[in-house]
């Protein structure tokens, strides 16, 4: 008797849901935001106002001719996450990453060759810079320099070869460079890094009483001068330190800013720099003094790479496919991929 009244109650449940109409909710919308790729995004490098090349986990390099507009996927000879790409002009260029992995290309990405075999390194290499088409270098984990004189074709392995992650390195010319990393480094050469001499930024150092465990030094992830002797360098819990000496004297700026930051570039009066979080702080006196700009960017994703062709024409690039663009030196941005953020001020293109 239970087993009929089981049975007659299905049948009743089936007739009457099965008789409803199925609400009209109409076509799917597709998302209020637009995604070149999901890839995280590491790095960007915009020799000119058209051309800007973007590196990411996977091995993945994306390339737009004309500002944004349309995007390739270039085919890498490799498989390992890309932290760093460096365009000297649209034509050649190098990038770094994963179990010492070196790329470049003579022919703006239609063809890439693996240059890894040459320093004979399983290392994660964390950035790349070339001062001339010929004199580049290379760093890394565990105190890694690499140097090249001949494009790449060959390297030289440089450094004090410590217990430490140099996450940046930054030359004006094939003589004068700086390497800024983990527990507050700074490295500075002025003879092609024959030769790397330790320097210092004392505001960095905690003040403690004797009883107390001093914490270490805070990473640094990006360094940047505009002459032999102005230069910055930025990192974690939004420090930015500054130098007019070339680096004797390293002085602590005030930040507006308590997130990391991973990026930090002067052009002429302009300065940016962009980290965790979406955070943004620009510089209007030459990066003499900085303003945080909350609402600027369509993103709270964290943002590893920024690059700038000019004053007015860079790029941001960060998690999740983040890529988000200025044309006006910063003052709106306008998101190309990412998931946006409604109340900001940038556009959606």
């Amino acid at each position: 008797m239970q087993h009929s009244f089981l049975t007659y109650l299905a049948a009743v449940c089936v007739f009457v849901y099965g008789c409803r109409q199925t609400p009209d909710f109409g076509p799917p919308q597709p998302p209020p935001f637009k995604l070149i790729t999901t890839e995280d995004l590491l790095s960007v490098s915009s020799p000119d106002i058209n051309n800007v090349w973007i590196t990411g986990l996977n091995a993945i390099i994306l390339h737009s001719g004309n500002a944004g507009f349309d995007w390739e996927f270039q085919k890498a000879p490799v498989t390992k996450d890309l932290y760093s790409i460096y365009f000297i002009d649209t034509k050649k260029g190098w990038a770094v990453g994963k179990h010492g992995t070196v790329i470049t290309t003579n022919d703006g990405g239609k063809t890439w060759l693996d240059l890894s075999k040459h320093t004979e390194s399983d290392k994660k290499l964390m950035d790349v810079y070339f001062a001339t088409h010929k004199n580049g270098w290379v760093v890394g984990v565990y105190g890694t320099i690499f140097c090249t004189d001949d494009a790449g074709k060959t390297w030289k392995q440089q450094g004090l070869d410590e217990d430490r992650i140099y996450n940046s390195v930054f030359f004006l010319d094939r003589h004068r460079g700086w390497i800024v990393g983990e527990y507050g480094t700074i490295l500075r050469t002025e003879d092609g890094g024959k030769e790397w001499k330790k320097q210092d930024c004392k505001d960095l150092v905690p003040i403690v009483d004797m009883e107390e465990y001093a914490p270490p030094l805070p990473s640094l992830y990006d360094v940047y001068f505009t002459s032999k002797t102005r230069g910055w360098a930025v990192g974690l819990d939004g420090v930015i330190i500054f130098t007019q000496d070339g680096g004797e004297n390293w002085k602590k700026m005030a930040s507006p800013i308590d997130l990391t930051l991973f990026q930090v570039k002067i052009i002429e009066s302009q300065g940016w720099a962009a980290g965790l979080r979406g955070n943004y702080m620009v510089s209007s006196d030459a990066g003499g003094s900085w303003n945080a700009r909350e609402k600027a960017l369509p993103t709270k994703f964290w943002l590893r790479g920024l690059d700038f062709a000019d004053i007015k024409n860079g790029w941001l690039v960060g998690s999740k496919g983040t890529i988000i663009h200025t044309t006006n030196g910063g003052t709106t941005w306008k998101m190309l991929s990412g998931i946006t953020l409604p109340d900001s001020n940038a556009k959606i293109d």
